[in-house]
């Protein structure tokens, strides 16, 4: 199984294309932190619970 850093660098790599197409700034910052909410350890997979684990304080953003 990978570490949890080694998996976040390759998401950060596979998901670059992609951020490319997004061109919108917000969008390309947030996109990685909500895919990592959805791949991560939350049982609840909606924005809020997502928000409250990896970006606390920042919930309106996300």
């Amino acid at each position: 199984m990978l570490e949890v850093r080694t998996w976040e660098g390759e998401l950060d790599a596979w998901l670059e294309p992609f951020l490319d197409a997004l061109g919108h700034k917000a969008r390309r910052r947030w996109s990685p932190v909500y895919i990592r909410g959805l791949c991560g350890r939350t049982e609840r997979k909606s924005v809020q619970p997502i928000a409250a684990e990896l970006t606390p304080g920042d919930y309106d953003q996300l």
